[in-house]
């Protein structure tokens, strides 16, 4: 299971019909998480959870800021402390 990276996504699968993803945007240096789907036959395997450490580990590396917006990025985010250090303000 490797992660791909197109401009405003990380999916899993084909990039046109991924079964995975996460969605988002960037300005300036906050990457605002719009979307996280994964589809119904993989839930349950920690799909969404790697995709938003994917997102974090790529905004670490690029000195971003990370804005969940979609409520499952929310939940990770809250889940995992060290990840707080990465919230925009």
């Amino acid at each position: 299971m490797e992660i791909q990276k197109e401009d405003n996504l990380f999916y899993l699968g084909d990039s046109y019909d991924p079964y995975a993803k996460i969605e988002f945007v960037i300005i300036k240096n906050i990457l605002t998480i719009n979307h996280t789907e994964v589809d119904s036959r993989y839930s349950g395997m920690g799909i969404g959870r790697k995709l938003v450490k994917e997102v974090v580990d790529y905004a670490r590396a690029n000195k971003l800021y990370v804005k969940p917006i979609c409520s499952f990025a929310v939940a990770e985010f809250n889940k995992h402390p060290e990840y707080q250090d990465l919230l925009s303000k």
